[in-house]
This record gives structure tokens, sequence and C-alpha cells, in this order.
């Protein structure tokens, strides 16, 4: 695969480029995460978030409903 083609895709899926704070902000800008189980969903926002940004925060989020499309 093209390396160029290959960083484009990382950096529109936010993988490589942060374009949000909180799981909030992260789901609403996705529209969706998709995952077989539940901990990868975790991961998948994980991964797009700050480096601060903590398992825990991201629970509470989803606990909460305002880190799920229902919340927006």
């Amino acid at each position: 695969m093209n390396a160029a083609i290959a960083e484009q895709r990382l950096r529109n899926q936010a993988v490589t480029q942060i374009r949000a704070r909180t799981p909030e902000d992260l789901v609403a800008w996705l529209g969706a995460v998709q995952a077989q189980e539940y901990p990868h969903a975790k991961w998948a926002l994980g991964l797009r978030l700050p480096g601060r940004t903590t398992e825990v925060q991201i629970e509470r989020a989803i606990d909460d409903g305002s880190g799920t499309s229902r919340g927006h």
C-alpha cells in the first residue's frame, strides 16, 4: 500500500491527529464507534483521545450517555 494513502487514512480516522479532547466530542465527530467487543470500543476511543484521557473518563461518558450518539 502506498505510504501516503496509509497516512491519509490514519489522519482521516483521527488516529494520528487528535480531533477531539473528550469522549463526547469524539463520538460526535465520528458519528459512531463499532467494535466486536466492548473493551475494543473503549480502546478505539482511547486511541483517538489525548494521552491523559483515562479509561475511567471514557467509562463515565459511556455510562452517563454523553459519550454515545444518544447523548447528542
